[in-house]
C-alpha cells in the first residue's frame, strides 16, 4: 500500500494514455524528448 510521501513517476508513449494515468492519480509534467518517435510524456504521482 502507498505510504504518505511515496511518489512514483511514469512516461505516457502516447497522448491518448494521459487520461487513463490520470484517473489513476498522476498529473503531467511535461513533453519527454525521444529519439526515433513522437515526443512522450512525462508523469509524476505523489500519495
Amino acid at each position: 500500500m502507498p505510504q504518505p510521501g511515496d511518489r512514483a513517476r511514469r512516461v505516457a508513449s502516447t497522448r491518448a494514455n494521459v487520461p487513463l494515468y490520470e484517473r489513476l492519480g498522476f498529473r503531467e509534467t511535461g513533453p519527454v524528448t525521444a529519439y526515433g518517435t513522437e515526443d512522450l510524456t512525462g508523469m509524476w504521482w505523489k500519495a
